[in-house]
C-alpha cells in the first residue's frame, strides 16, 4: 500500500496549482494575514493548513449561467 505524504509548506508555484489563486492574489492574502507564509532566504512557503483554513472561510456561492 503506497502512501502519500502531502508537503505542509507550499511554494507560491505550488499554491497556485492547488488553488487555482494567481502568484498575486497569494502575495496579496499573505500581505493581509488571510495565509500564513515564512521566508526562507529568497523563498517563500505558504502553509497549506492557512491556504484550507482561508478557502473554508470564503462564502461559497454557486455560479449560474447566464445569471
Amino acid at each position: 500500500m503506497a502512501t502519500t505524504v502531502e508537503k505542509e509548506w507550499l511554494s507560491y508555484r505550488e499554491a497556485s496549482e492547488l488553488t487555482g489563486l494567481s502568484r498575486t492574489r497569494l502575495w496579496e492574502l499573505l500581505r493581509e494575514g488571510s495565509i500564513v507564509g515564512v521566508k526562507d532566504g529568497k523563498r517563500v512557503r505558504i502553509s497549506r493548513d492557512s491556504i484550507h483554513s482561508y478557502l473554508q472561510s470564503i462564502p461559497w456561492q454557486p455560479t449560474l449561467p447566464g445569471v
